[in-house]
């Protein structure tokens, strides 16, 4: 099942701005990335937020910890974890 931005299943004033607020007020540029799931199941996520005006170092923090933590297999894991949740829907 996909989630469509802003539909019955998924309201983003509700889901999704209460995240996201802060850093919008602000103008600092910030960005999350899947690293893998918890011990006990679910999914663990990392955010990275900078000063305003340096989207380039929060990007380049992202690239650094995706290379120093091998994300690559955990994308394995989330990718695995989501196909069995899509599959019993």
């Amino acid at each position: 099942m996909e989630t469509i931005y802003h539909s019955p299943d998924y309201d983003r004033w509700r889901d999704g701005v209460p995240f996201t607020l802060p850093f919008n007020l602000t103008g600092q540029p910030a960005l999350t990335m899947p690293y893998g799931l918890a011990r006990s199941g679910p999914p663990v996520g990392l955010q990275i937020a900078g000063p305003r005006y340096a989207e380039r170092s929060v990007l380049e923090c992202g690239l650094a910890i995706e290379a120093a933590l091998d994300c690559r297999e955990h994308r394995r894991e989330l990718e695995t974890v989501i196909a069995q949740l899509k599959a019993s829907l």
